[in-house]
């Protein structure tokens, strides 16, 4: 069974069946050609900021952080300034750097007439600004896209998840049965279009079975993580099902299981289900995360669950402090800090490219009770994450390699 949680969680959220524990200048570098233009604006920026000796402004463990800061500072009516902030909110949303998509929506609104024609940027603005959670400034830029070029898909996609983070699932119905007709490729709208006709005809969840096991999940909209995960529960699977049967095969069993990113609950759910931990523990920065995860933890309990499942709405990070997700002030913790002398025997962690912090405020827990990881890594952080599992005596067991990040299992060597 699933812990219950006391009255003021139930209060928060109606049918909640699980332990809710709330916290909740540079100046502009002359061009040399177009080719140098980018390089040189992004050299002096690492040289001014490497002076300030803050560890998330060093390039290398963070290249968007200065960069960023040069970018606010930046004149619209200079050319080299407005080509550099173009080119770097392209490179923020093609890179699917999550973390930095508010700021660089910020930072490139102002130029959104001056690259009009400039479908990439006007995607990566739209895109920004769904991920910011501002949903009429998505439509209009979604609106944009599309009349620039019509067959392709991006602007139908982005207008459908546009209405259905709105919950209009009618309007993204008929946004994406439009992109169906009109695009050349329209095999990236499949998906959505049924996640759309599903919740316009009135079902919110959906019931499969993935060998042999029965899961029942939300449809949940609030983001676009949530979004992909509803797709692939629409079509009757999970999320990064490789890794969870690898998982399932390789750990078996885990009595104690941490995992800190659970978007819906797709992988709190599985590893309940398969690896039955005598207790769940489970950390995410977005309270809708905790929400829905919490609400897909009672759907799936039943007679053959036995585990104690508490979800805990913090970001783990390196150390102590605050942070803003998405305009929201969060508590920001280590894993150290919280779990003090609690065992694990399984780490599980997808944050989005803040792995590295995350890790380096665990150094203690993982050298006290050395658990098997699976762990997300954004490729600029790769090499600085084999470094760190060589300085606590780890080594990669299995690689899943994703399109934007890799899924790596590592064990103690």
């Amino acid at each position: 069974m699933v812990a219950r949680p006391g009255r003021a969680d139930r209060d928060a959220k109606a049918g909640g069946g699980i332990v809710v524990a709330s916290a909740s200048t540079t100046s502009p570098i002359p061009p040399t050609g177009p080719a140098a233009r980018l390089k040189l604006w992004r050299a002096a920026v690492d040289a001014v900021y490497v002076k300030d000796q803050k560890v998330e402004d060093v390039p290398g463990t963070d290249p968007f952080v200065g960069r960023l800061r040069t970018a606010r500072n930046a004149d619209p009516r200079n050319p080299l300034d407005a080509l550099a902030v173009r080119d770097l909110v392209v490179e923020i949303v093609e890179g699917n750097h999550f973390k930095h998509l508010s700021e660089a929506f910020a930072v490139g609104n102002n130029l959104r007439e001056t690259f009009a024609r400039d479908l990439p940027f006007q995607y990566g603005l739209g895109f920004a600004a769904w991920v910011d959670r501002k949903k009429e400034e998505t439509v209009e830029q979604a609106l944009r896209v599309v009349a620039l070029d019509r067959r392709q898909s991006l602007g139908y996609r982005l207008l459908g998840m546009a209405h259905l983070t709105a919950g209009r699932p009618t309007e993204a119905y008929l946004a994406l049965m439009a992109g169906m007709a009109s695009c050349q490729n329209a095999a990236g709208l499949e998906g959505f279009l049924g996640l759309a006709q599903n919740l316009m005809e009135g079902r919110d969840q959906v019931e499969f079975a993935v060998d042999g096991v029965p899961y029942r999940f939300l449809l949940s909209c609030f983001n676009g993580q949530a979004m992909e995960a509803a797709v692939v529960h629409c079509s009757g699977s999970l999320t990064e099902l490789a890794e969870l049967r690898f998982l399932r095969d390789e750990v078996k069993t885990a009595p104690v299981i941490l995992e800190v990113g659970t978007m819906v609950g797709n992988h709190t759910v599985f590893l309940m289900k398969n690896l039955k931990p005598e207790k769940l523990m489970a950390f995410d920065a977005d309270i809708e995360s905790i929400r829905h995860t919490q609400m897909n933890c009672v759907l799936n309990d039943g007679d053959d669950v036995h585990t104690e499942v508490v979800l805990t709405h913090k970001a783990i990070g390196r150390e102590a402090g605050r942070i803003n997700l998405i305009g929201t002030e969060v508590e920001l913790t280590t894993l150290d800090a919280e779990m003090n002398d609690a065992s694990v025997d399984l780490l599980k962690i997808d944050v989005d490219g803040m792995e590295l912090a995350l890790l380096e405020g665990a150094r203690a827990l993982i050298r006290r009770c050395k658990p098997r990881m699976l762990i997300e890594i954004s490729p600029s952080n790769m090499r600085d994450f084999e470094t760190f599992l060589g300085e606590v005596g780890y080594v990669i067991q299995r690689r899943f390699e994703r399109d934007a990040d890799t899924n790596c299992f590592a064990v103690p060597a």
